[in-house]
């Protein structure tokens, strides 16, 4: 059974509901724990302006300014001259308080102070309590204080005030949250929703199904890559369709003539050594033509799952084209192989690798040649190492199909006899060519011929495979 809180419609509102969570408990913490202490501490900043105003309006004898700053702060201003003869209150905003209170106030001020410029702090008056800030200040004439106060406003019915607004803040944030969450996750689910179905289907079989989820960039660049595979999944059917026929009757027959003279053998040739060999003689080149088709279905599963084993060594690349060029020429007397090649082009590589490479586009050659039975096999110098070209007479390739000739399985629709081989030949050449970096291609035109190259760049591979140029 799913878990259904796995859902992305149940994640989000979970996480949303936990955002909120977190926001409510810092609002609720603020105002239980901390909302006396901002208070205060902002009271007491703003009370500390003031009081700076205030001797600076002093300073400038602006009794009116002055008046102005205590109704419009809501602060009662003093200000006392110390004389020889003691106090005087040269400055009053509130002008009905009481001297002896004033006085007494004066005393606390002088105290709190105990030689600092300034000071801040609470006093208690009966139930009240009633912020101070008080500062000496010193000038031609003399030493003189200025204190303002302001009554501390009790917070305990603010308090109950902000907390039933909080209260009606946290029930009707906690239904929008649950709402938006629901509206977000459905319109962020649908069209994944919607892949996931599509998803079921192909997985079903259905390769015949679209992706379509255009909501989000996300989901758009998805679906693209969803139909993409789509058609993969298409060509590599047709691919499997293709290369299961292909090869099958490729396989068919070698063992069909293995057959028939191995019959012949027993019926009719057994005694006669001439028939015999030249019967046996067949079955070991289908044997061996068999045996061709099978390393190249493997080799090509090995190339395409990554699991084949590259062998890295320095060898002469002209001394293995000569060598083929050698067998090829006693295994097809009926072809001319004309060879133009430098000497001592030293690559590094996998030896067998390349081998490979070349005796395919050797087979490519002779395979798709007609009836002017020649292959011209030229290694030069290029400037990024030896450039190999094996150029046949054959029926050519059409532009439109050169860039799709390495592909796998390809075969030329202009083709006009049975080809010899798996028909996977140049997708080998592709993986491997592909593996070093090397350069490959080819040039063609319709009934005068191909010709297939590819630039050994000498490079240097050290143990991890990772290469160096020289």
């Amino acid at each position: 059974m799913k878990n259904s809180t796995k859902t992305i419609k149940n994640q989000v509102l979970l996480r949303f509901l936990l955002i909120l969570a977190l926001i409510l408990s810092l609002l609720w913490l603020l105002e239980v724990v901390a909302f006396e202490t901002i208070y205060q501490s902002v009271k007491s900043n703003e009370i500390k302006s003031v009081g700076r105003e205030a001797v600076e309006r002093y300073a400038e004898h602006s009794e009116d300014a002055l008046m102005e700053l205590s109704l419009k702060t809501n602060c009662n201003i003093v200000i006392i001259e110390v004389e020889d003869q003691g106090i005087q209150i040269v400055f009053n905003s509130s002008r009905v308080a009481d001297t002896g209170q004033i006085e007494k106030e004066f005393i606390e001020l002088i105290n709190k102070l105990n030689g600092a410029s300034s000071v801040t702090y609470i006093s208690e008056l009966g139930n009240l309590k009633i912020l101070t800030y008080g500062q000496e200040v010193y000038d031609t004439n003399g030493y003189y204080y200025v204190y303002v106060n302001s009554l501390i406003t009790p917070v305990e019915s603010s308090i109950q005030v902000m907390t039933f607004l909080l209260l009606i803040t946290s029930v009707i944030s906690i239904v929008l949250t649950v709402m938006v969450s629901i509206l977000f996750s459905m319109r962020l689910t649908k069209p994944i929703v919607t892949l996931a179905n599509q998803a079921k289907k192909l997985s079903q079989g259905d390769t015949e199904i679209k992706f379509d989820a255009r909501e989000f960039v996300e989901t758009s660049e998805l679906s693209d890559a969803l139909n993409y595979s789509i058609g993969e999944i298409k060509k590599s059917e047709l691919l499997q369709r293709e290369v299961v026929a292909n090869v099958s009757h490729e396989i068919r027959t070698p063992l069909t003539m293995i057959k028939s003279y191995a019959e012949l053998i027993q019926d009719y040739s057994g005694d006669d050594k001439q028939k015999r060999d030249e019967h046996l003689n067949i079955i070991v080149n289908e044997v061996e033509r068999l045996e061709y088709i099978i390393n190249d279905i493997l080799d090509y599963s090995k190339l395409n799952s990554n699991t084949i084993q590259f062998n890295n060594e320095e060898f002469d690349l002209a001394e293995s084209i000569q060598r083929f060029v050698k067998y090829y020429g006693d295994k097809e007397p009926e072809f001319e192989f004309n060879l133009s090649s430098i000497k001592d082009a030293k690559i590094v590589a996998d030896r067998r690798r390349i081998e490979q490479v070349i005796t395919n586009l050797l087979n490519n050659a002779i395979n798709y040649s007609t009836d002017k039975k020649q292959v011209d096999i030229t290694l030069k110098d290029d400037a990024l190492g030896y450039r190999l070209e094996i150029k046949d007479y054959g029926i050519g390739v059409p532009e439109e199909d050169q860039k799709t000739i390495f592909d796998r399985h390809f075969r030329a629709v202009n083709a006009k006899r049975m080809v010899v081989g798996s028909g996977i030949g140049l997708s080998i050449v592709k993986s491997i060519l592909e593996h070093y970096g090397f350069e490959y291609g080819v040039e063609s035109k319709v009934g005068e011929g191909s010709t297939f190259y590819v630039v050994f760049t000498t490079i240097e591979i050290d143990s991890n495979n990772n290469k160096k140029y020289k």
